[in-house]
């Protein structure tokens, strides 16, 4: 699996998430553009239908309203009508006072063509407003006005509108199943990679323990022949300081063999209660006790956890060296402990020279060390048995400052 395939997947993901919230949303603004439409357009076309009809009752009727004009316009949809002359002077109101009085600004510029409009009525409410041309003998020009009432216009208009929460439910459902189906993938894409990871780390520990027990044993016959020659050999002897490279280069590879065989063998861990402010005490006393700098251990003494005491002394010891060493003169090194819940968070921090990019990337891998006589397998070492034992580990420059943070989180809590 490629470093990079959950960022990958996680964009494309994001862009198909937001191409289809894109699409729904304007399939949804054009739909509920074309209701809003469709229902002027229908209420438009009645007052064409109901001035038709009222026209053609009129010119039966030699152009006088009479009791069937009046009962066409009595439809439920018109709020009230007139028939006005090109002057704007009412000859005809279904309120018949209102008739001889004068309305201005109603008839419409082009005086062939019916035309419509949405008004707002003295009450506040809405309403359409449609003037159709009356055909007349003379010439005389008259208008018959309609005032629409469109209170069930707009509720088809609103009704429609719910299109928008079903299309909001849609779109959740969709980021959710998204975010649900990147929660799984990351998951799956870890676990691979951890498999991965413990499969080379097998293979590696397998080779590692059939070479360190084969350099071992010819390592023993080296070095004690080394020894021995040694031994037999005056001061004097110039020979004398080759042996003593010797010597020193066998226990180097010796405790290179050691490291090898510690980290590629089998585990088992013997868990119980560790009281952690004990166990980092003995373990700044013992690796700091020729530090010059400053050294702080800030645990509470009721604080436990959960683990194999041995494993977790020889992770801190690792820790705390590799702090030491990052340290070019007089520092700080700290070791501190906090509850989070059931667990707890150990952290030896120091403000030494931190770490590179390259440092922080492969700082748990096998083999990969800074320094110029390390064997690159305390940090994977320190992985594996956290890891048995139930926790986490991780290795990061220090925010804000100098120094770097090896955090470690471990079942536990307080109490005896």
């Amino acid at each position: 699996m490629k470093k990079h395939t959950p960022i990958i997947m996680r964009a494309a993901l994001f862009a198909f998430l937001c191409v289809f919230t894109a699409a729904i949303i304007i399939t949804t603004s054009g739909n509920m553009r074309t209701v809003r439409v469709l229902a002027w357009r229908s209420l438009e076309n009645s007052a064409l239908a109901i001035s038709t009809a009222a026209e053609s009752t009129l010119i039966m009727k030699d152009m006088t309203p009479g009791e069937e004009f009046r009962n066409i316009l009595s439809d439920r949809v018109v709020a009230y009508a007139f028939i006005a002359d090109s002057g704007g002077k009412i000859l005809f109101h279904t309120n018949p006072s209102l008739k001889g009085s004068v309305m201005k600004g109603v008839l419409p510029q082009n005086h062939e063509k019916p035309s419509g409009r949405r008004i707002v009525l003295g009450t506040g409410i809405g309403a359409y407003e449609y003037v159709f041309p009356l055909k007349t003998s003379g010439n005389e020009s008259s208008y018959l006005v309609l005032v629409m009432n469109t209170a069930e216009t707009e509720n088809i208009i609103s009704n429609a509108g719910r299109i928008w929460w079903t299309a909001g439910v849609v779109i959740l459902l969709l980021w959710i199943s998204g975010i649900l189906f990147e929660r799984m993938a990351s998951r799956y894409i870890r676990l691979e990679s951890e498999m991965q990871r413990q499969r080379e780390l097998g293979m590696i520990g397998q080779m590692s323990s059939v070479l360190a027990h084969e350099i071992r044993n010819a390592l023993g016959g080296l070095k004690g022949y080394a020894q021995w020659i040694d031994e037999k050999t005056s001061d004097s002897d110039e020979r004398k300081q080759a042996l003593g490279f010797i010597i020193e280069g066998s226990d180097r590879i010796g405790a290179l063999v050691n490291e090898m065989l510690l980290f590629s063998r089998d585990e088992t861990y013997r868990l119980e209660k560790i009281n952690l402010y004990e166990l980092a005490t003995d373990s700044v006393n013992e690796v700091l006790s020729s530090f010059a700098g400053i050294k702080n251990v800030i645990i509470d003494n009721d604080i436990y956890v959960t683990a194999d005491g041995e494993k977790l002394r020889r992770v801190l010891l690792n820790g705390l060296i590799n702090a030491m060493e990052s340290i070019p003169d007089k520092g700080e090194i700290s070791v501190s402990a906090s509850l989070k819940g059931e667990t707890v968070e150990i952290r030896i921090e120091d403000n030494g020279k931190g770490l590179g990019e390259e440092g922080l990337a492969k700082v748990f891998t096998p083999f990969f060390t800074t320094k110029t006589n390390g064997t690159g397998l305390g940090l994977a070492y320190a992985q594996k048995v956290i890891s048995g034992m139930g926790g986490k580990i991780s290795l990061k420059n220090r925010s804000g400052a100098k120094g770097a943070v090896l955090a470690m989180e471990m079942p536990g809590g307080k109490g005896k």
